[in-house]
């Protein structure tokens, strides 16, 4: 069990020096990610507490702990690891921004140019194209309502209809 333990802790320590953890598709930044890192390490740390303490209390004569206390432990240790990662995995999942796709198809001239959204909507990706924007900048839009978007799973459709009145306004080319 020490061996995840310190697994996770490695793991935490670096999220909690580098601010930033992507897993799965998943990024974090700032506080959240130190929180998680802080989160990570927490079982190394109760468990030394926790040994150092028991180390305390035995006599000094005693070598060992009875074989049911060691039991205990190890199911404390366990329960502990699986908080941690459980917690840790929540924060990640519930406020992570999803990344970008790691591959991008290119399509032939004249196919539907919205693979991936329904009829009279646009991906974010696609939305940021026509508007010469980057996809974040397209995602602020969204998120300050002054593109209305509905959201798709991990992503956004935003109407097509309403890329092309922004664009307009912006002065892009029609």
């Amino acid at each position: 069990m020490i061996l995840w333990e310190a697994a996770l802790a490695a793991l935490g320590l670096y999220v909690l020096v580098t601010g930033q953890l992507r897993v799965m598709g998943r990024a974090i930044r700032g506080r959240r990610a130190r929180e998680v890192g802080l989160i990570l390490i927490a079982p190394l740390a109760l468990a030394l507490i926790l040994a150092l303490g028991l180390g305390a209390l035995l006599a000094p004569g005693d070598e060992r702990l009875p074989d049911d206390v060691i039991d205990v432990l190890s199911l404390i240790e366990f329960a502990l690891v699986a908080a941690a990662v459980g917690a840790a995995s929540y924060l990640v999942f519930a406020s992570g921004q999803t990344l970008g796709k790691v591959w991008h198809a290119k399509s032939e001239p004249g196919a539907d140019p919205s693979p991936g959204a329904p009829q009279g909507r646009m991906t974010v990706a696609q939305a940021a194209q026509a508007l010469e924007l980057s996809e974040l900048e397209v995602l602020a839009l969204i998120r300050t309502g002054a593109l209305p978007g509905v959201r798709a799973g991990l992503s956004y459709h935003v109407d097509r209809r309403a890329v092309e009145r922004l664009r307009r306004q912006r002065g892009g080319h029609d």
